[in-house]
């Protein structure tokens, strides 16, 4: 039977913001049965989306145990940056709610819990989402989103530590990620290309997110805390607070550079590689657009191994794969990691042992005025982000009068 193991690293520093608003990084290891130090194992990743985090009990204790057992895999879920999304210091404008759904007057009362209630309405009333003009009010976990650049390091970061604790075989290292975490699986893949052998992307975002980002600085809905009914999703509208700016002459002014950063549809940011990615979407997607994954999907069969399904229409609706056409399909996580190894095998492709942290790579990305440069070496990976408006003084010519 499988054992798992939690870990805890010092978190890096946001190079974006210089912050470091955590005390810790943690992340979960699950050991296959006869795990030993002399006998390499393949490794997983498994990235949770919005309203999750690797210590659920779906994650550690039945996703990533059934990988392990099936596969004999070294399986392992990070809590990276503002996973959790909120804290419990929420505001809710009762009175707006009770008007706006048209509610009796005594429907909150002093010791409800408010999301429950709110979940509850939703449930009863068979709505998907609350109104986002409606959106509870709360700081961001981590005291902002990062938005994939951030949780992308933690696992870089964590995969470094992991080489160095665990006899991993460098030669089949895999991302599954859904919705979120299917976007992060790609950013990572984007950042440290020569490490993955398989990445597997589920209704991930192809650019950052502005709501999720500015969140109230914008006045709209960011996330969202989720509750299942009957296999329904129903979802408490949430706007976030943030040190993020529109004003750009704050040093957290999120500018070109910033999105760039996180844009997977920049082909100028792309390298050839043996990382086969497997991407499922629906085309009623209207959280993660399809369009925009067309577009990554054409991009990423250049530089590698692609394999996309597209759920078009009701006949593609398995029940047991993908259950409906939203966002995320409602898939089975175990048997979307069975069918895209299975795809994987069928690809024939073999990474070679090393990885960028062998290689000491190092990727520049120029991204308008910043330049953002991944360095990859035994001692971990370095993130550095340069000015490329800084000109030398030796260069700086002087007009005369």
């Amino acid at each position: 039977m499988a054992k798992i193991v939690q870990h805890s690293i010092t978190p890096p520093l946001d190079p974006e913001t210089n912050l470091n608003v955590r005390n810790s990084l943690n992340y979960y290891v699950v050991l296959p049965q006869g795990y030993k130090e002399t006998e390499p194992r393949g490794f997983v990743f498994t990235i949770t989306g919005y309203g999750s985090t690797a210590d659920d009990e779906y994650y550690k204790n039945k996703l990533n145990t059934y990988i392990a057992d099936k596969y004999g895999f070294i399986v392992a879920g990070v809590r990276y940056h503002n996973d959790a999304r909120t804290t419990p210091q929420l505001k809710v404008n009762l009175d707006g709610l009770t008007a706006f759904y048209q509610l009796p007057k005594n429907y909150f009362t002093s010791n409800v819990n408010i999301i429950e209630k709110l979940h509850d309405l939703l449930i009863s009333r068979k709505l998907f989402r609350i109104d986002p003009q409606c959106a509870v009010q709360a700081d961001a976990f981590h005291k902002y989103s990062s938005f994939g650049f951030m949780p992308a390091i933690d696992h870089l970061y964590v995969l470094h530590d992991i080489l160095g604790k665990y006899a991993i075989d460098k030669r089949f290292i895999s991302i599954l990620g859904t919705s979120y975490g299917g976007y992060i699986a790609s950013v990572m893949g984007k950042y440290a290309p020569y490490t993955f052998s398989l990445i597997i992307n589920n209704s991930g975002f192809s650019v950052a997110q502005l709501a999720e980002i500015l969140g109230s600085k914008m006045g709209v809905a960011s996330g969202s805390f989720v509750k299942y009914s009957r296999g329904i999703r129903h979802e408490v509208s949430l706007a976030a607070s943030t040190i993020w700016e529109l004003d750009e002459m704050s040093p957290f002014y999120f500018s070109d550079a910033h999105k760039k950063i996180r844009n997977l549809l920049l082909e100028n940011h792309r390298v050839a590689s043996q990382t086969v990615y497997c991407h499922f979407h629906s085309v009623r997607d209207i959280i993660a657009p399809v369009k925009y994954k067309d577009m990554e999907c054409e991009i990423l069969k250049k530089y590698n191994y692609v394999y996309y399904k597209k759920i078009e229409s009701e006949k593609d609706i398995d029940g047991e794969l993908f259950k409906d056409m939203n966002h995320g399909m409602n898939a089975s996580l175990r048997n979307l990691f069975d069918y895209s190894y299975r795809r994987y095998l069928e690809s024939k492709i073999t990474k070679d042992p090393e990885t960028d942290f062998d290689l000491e790579s190092m990727y520049g990305f120029e991204c308008s005025d910043k330049e953002y440069i991944f360095r990859y070496s035994d001692q971990g990976v370095k993130v550095e982000i340069k000015d490329l408006t800084e000109i030398p003084d030796s260069k700086i010519t002087f007009l005369s009068q």
